[in-house]
């Protein structure tokens, strides 16, 4: 649309409807101030409806139904009170509904479906007393309940909210809307029962309440608004029998209660006489009926008694043995909770002891974004790693400086996954070295979902692990380049120096069981420091004989000791193997 199009300020119909016209609507057509119709719909239009449409003061007709456009609804619509027909529908709009629409007192048609509008329907819509055609906001993202105000629009004779996420009951105020002759309430969230307040209807063609979540029985009263055409109940979780006044409705050409819980026995008249006017697929606990349903019989008294006699022999069998099953899942069960509440016990004592500053599951979500995949820098058996900035509180409740830290959040779906988060608090409690891997705190608390979160947050090492040098992909080939002689050599006496101290200089002897490139990782000066001490074992050399695990292979393949594969358990040998 040309832009001197604003400068004809004595147009009064402005219709360009059902053409290729592309661009945006041009911001200078507030000018025309004469204008009473203005009609763009089923072009190309794109961008966002200007501001200035709302100096349209004799505007009586607005319709942009059809195009590209983006943005809110502006709320300067609002000013436009001569308007009566407003049709925005089929764009790509979004946010909310202006609640300034409800200034539109002679408004007779509002249609803003099949666009992305969210949020809760505006009270001040159901003040439009002159609303009468059509108010048409299906096809959206709205939520929230439909407000009680929705009676007032007694001269109103469509109207659709299908296609959105409304919830709660449906109003019982919809049976004041004596004038309603189309009623669209499909595909929302609507709970509770049929309200029977919309048997007062009575110029009711079609009701349309399907695919929802409403319940109870079908309001037999339903039967009074004797000229309905079309009554979709479908998909819902209705339950009792099909009331039998439904088939004196003369009326009535298709009824559909398919995918519901129905019971009972089917009316043989009316609409239930046509096998394709009466849809009931889902509901197999109906009977009776008109021939061409193919229904089951009904059973009579002397049927059901012989079928409880049939239900007990089969019965008593299946409820015996279901009773076995469900006294053998409790013990197991039993015995897996009380197995769980002792890991729980040992994960608290580790964090009461004081020996790491308290970091709660709020804060480590804050330091890592959420646990963002923009974040996560590794992933393993037992859990993921993210990167993160944590300030955490000293003794004296102060606050240190933001720092990089590594957050390894262990899977706890896993086997093992608790055992591998207590592992490592013990090991990297009694041992510190430059060449290990600092530990700066752990979490054992709930998430946001109410399930179990455990911990581990590390010192961030910026240049990743050996692994990634030692066997590079190409964007770590750009990036980095390769190891010198010399790096290579510093690293080698930073691991020695590390085993040295975990096997000699430790209270308790500590063996890693899992040493490879993978696990050391490099600082900003390529320092070396071992890390993920989840298989790590204590060795009590003071007890007789020493003392140490036996329960199968732990570690790597391909870096495992062979004697360790052999024999089992974790020898200072096997870790001294996998350095090569």
């Amino acid at each position: 649309m040309p832009s001197s199009i604003a400068r004809l300020s004595t147009l009064q119909a402005l219709s360009l409807s059902g053409n290729r016209i592309s661009g945006v609507i041009p911001p200078g057509i507030g000018n025309l101030a004469g204008l009473q119709m203005l009609d763009l719909r089923h072009n190309l239009l794109a961008g966002t409806i200007p501001e200035g449409i709302g100096k349209l003061g004799n505007l009586q007709e607005l319709q942009l139904q059809g195009n590209e456009l983006t943005g809110p609804v502006p709320s300067a619509i609002g000013d436009l009170t001569e308007l009566l027909s407003l049709d925005l529908s089929d764009n790509s709009l979004n946010g909310s509904i202006p609640p300034s629409l409800g200034n539109l007192q002679r408004l007779m048609l509002l249609n803003l479906s099949g666009n992305g509008l969210a949020g809760h329907v505006p009270r001040e819509l159901f003040g439009l007393s002159s609303l009468s055609s059509a108010m048409d906001l299906s096809r959206n993202q709205l939520d929230g309940v439909l407000p009680r105000e929705v009676g007032q629009l007694a001269k109103l004779t469509f109207m659709t909210f299908a296609g959105n996420r409304l919830s709660g009951d449906v109003p019982a105020e919809l049976g004041s809307c004596q004038s309603l002759e189309f009623l669209d309430l499909d595909s929302n969230l609507f709970a509770g029962s049929i309200p029977p307040s919309l048997s007062k209807l009575k110029g009711l063609r079609m009701l349309n309440l399907s695919s929802n979540r409403l319940s109870g029985a079908i309001p037999p009263e339903l039967a009074q608004i004797t000229g309905l055409q079309g009554l979709d109940l479908s998909r819902n979780e209705l339950s009792g029998g099909v009331p039998a006044g439904l088939e004196n409705m003369s009326s009535l050409i298709v009824l559909d209660v398919s995918g519901n819980n129905l019971v009972g026995n089917v009316p043989q008249r009316g609409v239930f006489a046509n096998a394709t006017g009466f849809k009931m697929t889902g509901n197999s606990a109906l009977c009776g009926g008109a021939p061409q349903l193919r229904l089951p019989p009904c059973r009579t008294l002397g049927d059901s008694s012989r079928g409880s006699h049939l239900f007990l022999k089969i019965a008593v069998p299946i409820i015996g043995a279901a009773l076995c099953i469900a006294v053998l899942f409790t013990v197991l069960l039993w015995r897996r909770k009380r197995k769980s509440r002792t890991t729980s016990t040992a994960a608290r004592s580790v964090l009461n002891g004081n020996y790491y500053p308290r970091v709660s599951y709020a804060e480590l979500a804050k330091a890592t974004d959420g646990f963002a995949e923009a974040n996560l820098v590794g992933a393993g058996k037992y859990g993921s790693v993210y990167r993160g900035t944590l300030a955490l509180k000293t003794k004296g409740n102060l606050a240190r400086d933001a720092v990089a830290v590594a957050v390894k959040v262990l899977d706890l779906r896993q086997a093992g996954a608790c055992k591998t988060f207590l592992s490592e608090c013990e090991t990297l409690r009694s041992a510190r070295h430059r060449n290990l891997i600092g530990i700066v705190t752990c979490c054992a608390s709930v998430d946001a979902a109410g399930g179990e979160f455990r911990a581990l947050v590390f010192d961030f090492m910026p240049n990743s692990s050996l692994d990634r040098w030692l066997h590079p992909g190409p964007a770590d080939v750009r990036k980095h380049g390769g190891l010198s002689l010399v790096q290579r050599l510093g690293i080698a006496v930073d691991i020695a120096d590390a085993l040295s101290y975990l096997h000699n200089s430790c209270d308790q002897t500590i063996v890693h069981c899992d040493l490879k490139p993978g696990n050391v990782l490099l600082g900003d000066d390529m320092t070396a420091r071992i890390g993920d001490f989840g298989l790590a074992k204590l060795l009590l050399l003071d007890a007789p004989g020493g003392t140490e695990s036996t329960i199968g292979i732990r570690g790597t393949i391909g870096y495992v000791a062979p004697s360790t594969a052999q024999r089992g358990g974790c020898p200072r040998l096997a870790t001294r193997t996998a350095t090569g």
